[in-house]
C-alpha cells in the first residue's frame, strides 16, 4: 500500500514503511522517515538586497513562504514561530542600537551640521547665477550689435557694388559713344567699308567690318551692364537720352550696312568675308534682342506704375466724394488750360 504526504510517497512492505526520497528534498523528516514540519529560519523571511528585470526592488513573497512551509498543521503553528522571531528580532535591534548608540546620535547632529553648508553652497550658486545672468546680458547686447554691423556692412557693400555698377555702365556708354564719334565725318574707308548717309543727308557715317565689329562688342558690353543696376535708378535714367540714342544709331547702321553688302554680294562675291558678315548678323542678333528686351520690361513697368497712380487717384477721388457723410456732387464746370500736354518719354 502507497502512502501520499503532499508531493511525498511512502510504500509499504512486509519489513514496515520505506520512504522514498526526491519528491520533496526541502521537508524535514522523522526517525521513520515521515516527513514533518520544516522550522522557519531567519533566510526563510530576510529579503535580499536585489533587483528585478523590470528595475523594482523584489519584496516578500507570502504565497512562496507558505508553499515552502505547508507540512505545518495549523496556522497557529506558523504564528508562533513568527512570533518568536519577531521577539528575537527586536532584541537583536535594541542590541545594535546599544551596541552602535554613539554613532546612531551622532548621524542625527552630522544631518543637523550639514544644513548650514547646503545654505552655504545654495548662496554661491545663486551668486554664480547672477554673474551668468549679466554675463549672457552682455553677450545677447555683443551679439545685437554684431548684427547691426554685419548689416550695415552688408548694406555698404551693397552700395559699393551698385556704384562700381554705374561707374562700369557709364564707362562702356562713352566707350561706345567714342566709337561712334570717331566715325562721323571719317574720311572713306579701303572697300572693305561702307558709307552710309543719315534721313537728312547731312551726316556720313563710315564704318569697317571691323570697326563695326567692335561696335557692337561695344554696345553688348553696353546693354549687359546696364542690365546689372536698376532701371529707375536717378544715374540711369538721367543717362536713358544717351542709351536710345546709340541704340537708333544700332539699329539704323547696321541694317543698312546689310543692305549695301547685299546689293554688293550680286556684282563682287570674291571680295565679301562671308564669315565676318554672318558673324555680325549674329552680333546684331543679340543686340537686337537685348533692346528689345529691354524696351518691354521698360513698357511693362511704365504700365504697372500708371495701373498703380489710377488706383491711388480713384481711391482719394472716391474718399472726397463724401462730405459730412452725404454724397459730394460733380462739378459740371469744365475749365480749359492754355499749356499744351505734354508727352515724357522716359
Amino acid at each position: 500500500m502507497d502512502l501520499f504526504f503532499g508531493k511525498d510517497r511512502v510504500e509499504s512492505s512486509d519489513s514496515g514503511f520505506s520512504y522514498i526520497t526526491g519528491l520533496d528534498d526541502s521537508s524535514d523528516y522523522d526517525a521513520n522517515g515521515l516527513p514533518t514540519a520544516r522550522k522557519i529560519e531567519r533566510h526563510s523571511f530576510s529579503v535580499p538586497n536585489a533587483t528585478s528585470e523590470d528595475g523594482k526592488e523584489d519584496s516578500f513573497d507570502v504565497d512562496k513562504f507558505l508553499t515552502d512551509h505547508h507540512q505545518f498543521q495549523t496556522l497557529e503553528d506558523i504564528e508562533k514561530q513568527l512570533q518568536n522571531w519577531s521577539v528575537v528580532l527586536e532584541k537583536e535591534l535594541v542590541d545594535l542600537i546599544n551596541q552602535d548608540y554613539s554613532k546612531f546620535v551622532g548621524l542625527g547632529t552630522s544631518l543637523n551640521s550639514g544644513h548650514p553648508r547646503v545654505q552655504d553652497i545654495k548662496v554661491e550658486v545663486l551668486s554664480f547665477q547672477k554673474e551668468l545672468k549679466v554675463i549672457q546680458a552682455v553677450l545677447d547686447e555683443s551679439v545685437s550689435e554684431v548684427d547691426s554691423m554685419l548689416q550695415k556692412k552688408f548694406q555698404i557693400m551693397e552700395i559699393e557694388n551698385l556704384v562700381e555698377n554705374l561707374i562700369l555702365y557709364n564707362d562702356k556708354l562713352s566707350d561706345a559713344e567714342s566709337r561712334v564719334k570717331e566715325a562721323i565725318g571719317q574720311p572713306h574707308h579701303p572697300p572693305d567699308s561702307t558709307s552710309l548717309d543719315t534721313a537728312n543727308n547731312t551726316i556720313r557715317y563710315d564704318y569697317s567690318i571691323s570697326e563695326l565689329e567692335e561696335l557692337g562688342v561695344s554696345v553688348l558690353a553696353c546693354e549687359h551692364q546696364r542690365s546689372k543696376v536698376p532701371r529707375s535708378h536717378p544715374f540711369v535714367v538721367s543717362e536713358r537720352s544717351r542709351l536710345v540714342a546709340l541704340r537708333l544709331h544700332v539699329t539704323s547702321v547696321y541694317p543698312l550696312f546689310f543692305h549695301e553688302y547685299k546689293q554688293k554680294i550680286k556684282t563682287d562675291k570674291k571680295s565679301i568675308d562671308s564669315g565676318r558678315i554672318f558673324g555680325l548678323v549674329l552680333l546684331y542678333k543679340q543686340i537686337k534682342t537685348r533692346i528689345d528686351q529691354d524696351e518691354y520690361e521698360l513698357q511693362k513697368a511704365s504700365k504697372e506704375e500708371l495701373e498703380k497712380k489710377k488706383a491711388a487717384e480713384q481711391s482719394s477721388n472716391g474718399s472726397s466724394s463724401f462730405e459730412n457723410g452725404h454724397l459730394k456732387k460733380p462739378s459740371t464746370s469744365r475749365t480749359r488750360s492754355n499749356s499744351p500736354a505734354v508727352l515724357r518719354v522716359s
